[in-house]
């Protein structure tokens, strides 16, 4: 499964994907992980249990040196099959430096429920 949006913040573009977790175990919590690439880097947050034909989307906001993602979900009718999505963000050109980036379980949530900080320049 594989699906793009883009958003776009002055030069800095924003690719949603969501993919099927490997090597999961049910019922652990979900971890952000990034990977530094040639435009930018990705930002994964693996282990999210939705039911099964959910379609993953999130409100991405950039404010200087700070991305908040906020993680949102349209649901299907098959209420009885669960399973582990992977959704991701892939960040290309982003701005120059440390950036902090966080992770929201929805629009509403104040809390990030990950947060880290990148610097695609430094590798």
């Amino acid at each position: 499964m594989f699906w793009a949006l883009l958003l776009a913040c002055a030069d800095t573009s924003f690719y949603l994907h969501s993919d099927f977790c490997e090597e999961w175990v049910p019922g652990s919590e979900p971890e952000l992980v990034v990977d530094i690439t040639d435009l930018g880097f990705d930002v994964t947050r693996v282990g999210v249990e939705k039911p099964c034909d959910s379609v993953f989307s999130a409100d991405i906001t950039l404010d200087g040196k700070e991305i908040q993602i906020h993680e949102a979900w349209e649901y299907g009718d098959d209420e009885d099959c669960q399973i582990c999505y992977s959704p991701a963000v892939s960040v290309e050109d982003p701005p120059r430096g440390t950036l902090t980036v966080r992770w929201f379980d929805d629009s509403t949530q104040a809390t990030a429920v990950h947060a880290v900080e990148v610097d695609p320049d430094a590798l």
